[in-house]
């Protein structure tokens, strides 16, 4: 639920969807030939940033469908498991495969309140898997994601990359980069959406925990 909601969050922060209706009338003017360098320039500047919460968002809801699934999201430590260490490159390992090894542990270490917070399974790591495994071939089979949806998003995925070695800004500015931004909006709505809002039925939340869909400007 958390991972949904705060995917779906900074997702609503993206620039061009906060201002959905300019950056339609950007997109459309450039086929006239009539573009609006200050308003381009502002959407040009938040690009990378746009990328990075849109990436966020994906990133959190494949690994919010790990965990509904009943596979792992955390990486394995490789002396612990020497043979699920290397399977979880390329495909999702179930919590069930996990517990078939190694058992929950109690780590009085751990400072909490909560005493069931102190069950630890050794040989699984802080870090958590990243997209290049959560775009490969068997978690995409487990997500079912339309590979159209994930086509859209690649250039956002890849542009992403630009914060480990930050040179400039650049953006595309066509009515098919408008559209393929409502695509994008649209698999949110009708899937990150129902899916956190059926876990929040699910486990007995008010209403008020539910996301609303965002508004299109087609």
């Amino acid at each position: 639920m958390n991972l949904m909601a705060f995917g779906f969050h900074q997702f609503q922060r993206v620039e061009k969807i906060k201002r959905l209706g300019e950056y339609k009338e950007l997109c459309f003017a450039n086929e006239k030939a009539s573009i609006d360098d200050r308003i381009a320039s502002e959407f040009g500047f938040n690009q990378l940033l746009d990328c990075i919460k849109i990436s966020l968002c994906f990133e959190n809801f494949m690994k919010s469908l790990l965990l509904l699934n009943g596979y792992i999201i955390h990486k394995l430590e490789k002396n612990s498991f020497k043979d699920l260490y290397y399977q979880q490159f390329n495909r999702p390992i179930a919590l069930q495969e996990i517990l078939s090894t190694n058992k929950w542990e109690i780590n009085e270490k751990l400072q909490t309140t909560n005493p069931e917070m102190r069950n630890q399974i050794k040989g699984i790591l802080k870090n958590t898997i990243g997209m290049k495994e959560l775009l490969s071939k068997e978690y995409q089979k487990l997500f079912n994601i339309s590979p159209n949806i994930i086509s859209v998003c690649k250039p956002y995925f890849e542009y992403r990359n630009n914060l480990h070695l930050y040179m400039h800004e650049s953006i595309n500015i066509s009515i098919n980069d408008y559209r393929d931004l409502i695509e994008i909006i649209s698999f949110v709505n009708n899937h990150l959406v129902r899916i956190h809002n059926l876990v929040i039925d699910d486990i007995g939340k008010s209403s008020e925990y539910k996301l609303h869909k965002i508004q299109l400007c087609v």
